[in-house]
């Protein structure tokens, strides 16, 4: 957050002084990381405070409501950049001291590349969508400081104009294609959509393998929130087994899912089996014996 509060700062000045409209595209770019910045500290803090009361499952979806709150943010800051980009292209200014701000670019490109390797190894190390998020704007940060570098290179050596409001002009619609992305993910941990199926696979495979009493697995559902994997399904057990042998059985299958997927809330319900997928109280139903309510679909 310091690094990209200072890139800011560094680029306020260099705009003045040379008034290019694509450094203050890059400054726009570089504000909205401190926004970003500011937003994911807060949102990842707050995520990480114990269960209460009136959140029993944790503040994990803080990290997505910041993600939606960004997307808004950078959607209309993207918007009015393009809308000043095509006014520049219609009343063409020129540019001064182009090569002070290529050295200041060329500053906060190595800077920005520097961060964007860092925030993607951190945030899909812990499966964060707010680092995740950081990691592009500051990918974007990169591109924009480029596309700047060229604009003022092209200003220096041809006095060519146009560039200029054409590299803001893209700078705007790559922060707009940004925020679709970051909205994307953040919305879809919001409808706790289902995780990919490698996922969903792995799961099945380490319940299946964790005890040889445990026959399948049915209605099996999977979301995340920030940085948690939940996860819940039915777990077929031999029916012949005590009530106590099956807690133990499916304490153990819930602990080896919980040690593969690291920061993971699993619930498991046990149903006894006579073989995979034949559960004894489909059978009892079938020949009219009561065995307790009707399993749900």
């Amino acid at each position: 957050m310091s690094t990209a509060a200072a890139l800011a700062i560094l680029k306020v000045v260099t705009a003045v002084y040379t008034g290019s409209l694509a450094i203050v595209a890059s400054l726009v770019d570089s504000v909205m990381d401190v926004v970003a910045s500011s937003t994911n500290f807060l949102a990842i803090r707050h995520s990480e405070t114990p269960p209460d009361a009136d959140h029993r499952w944790g503040h994990g979806k803080a990290e997505s409501l910041s993600g939606l709150a960004q997307t808004v943010l950078v959607l209309a800051s993207a918007a009015a950049l393009v809308w000043q980009s095509i006014q520049r292209f219609i009343e063409p200014r020129p540019m001064r001291h182009a090569w002070l701000g290529i050295w200041v670019m060329l500053i906060s490109m190595a800077a920005s590349a520097v961060l964007t390797w860092y925030l993607r190894r951190t945030g899909k190390r812990l499966g964060s969508v707010a680092l995740a998020a950081d990691s592009v704007h500051y990918l974007s940060d990169v591109l924009s400081n480029l596309a700047a570098i060229a604009a003022l290179v092209l200003w220096e050596m041809f006095q060519v104009a146009w560039v200029d409001p054409v590299v803001s002009l893209a700078i705007g619609v790559l922060l707009a294609l940004s925020a679709r992305k970051i909205g994307r993910e953040a919305v879809a941990q919001l409808m706790d959509k289902e995780l990919d199926d490698d996922i969903r696979a792995r799961v099945i495979g380490v319940a299946t393998a964790a005890s040889p009493h445990v026959l399948g697995v049915h209605e099996l559902r999977t979301r995340r929130s920030g940085k948690t994997v939940v996860v819940d399904l039915h777990l077929e057990v031999r029916a012949s087994l005590s009530f106590v042998e099956a807690h133990r059985v499916t304490s153990v299958v819930q602990a080896a899912i919980e040690e593969v997927l690291g920061d993971a809330i699993v619930t498991i319900h046990p149903d006894p089996a006579l073989a995979p997928g034949k559960l004894a109280d489909d059978v009892c139903r079938h020949v009219g014996v009561a065995a307790g309510p009707p399993r749900s679909a």
